[in-house]
């Protein structure tokens, strides 16, 4: 039950959570540049897998957030 349920947290995102997975983007966009400069190479692909997940989520939620838009613009 427990992995359903975060297996749907993964597959749906929340449009109300739109704010954190921005202000999350934000700050993983600003730790790559230290990381680089401390040789964390490691740390860097993570910060560069991470971000792209997160722009990722961050279009999923405007994407559904405009298809909301245009079934209430419809009604």
């Amino acid at each position: 039950m427990h992995q359903q349920a975060c297996s749907r947290w993964f597959l749906r995102v929340d449009t109300a959570q739109l704010r954190r997975i921005e202000a999350m983007t934000c700050n993983a966009e600003a730790r790559p540049a230290e990381a680089q400069d401390r040789a964390w190479l490691g740390e860097v692909a993570a910060l560069e897998e991470s971000l792209k997940h997160l722009r990722q989520r961050r279009q999923e939620a405007e994407n559904q957030l405009l298809t909301v838009g245009e079934r209430t613009a419809q009604n």
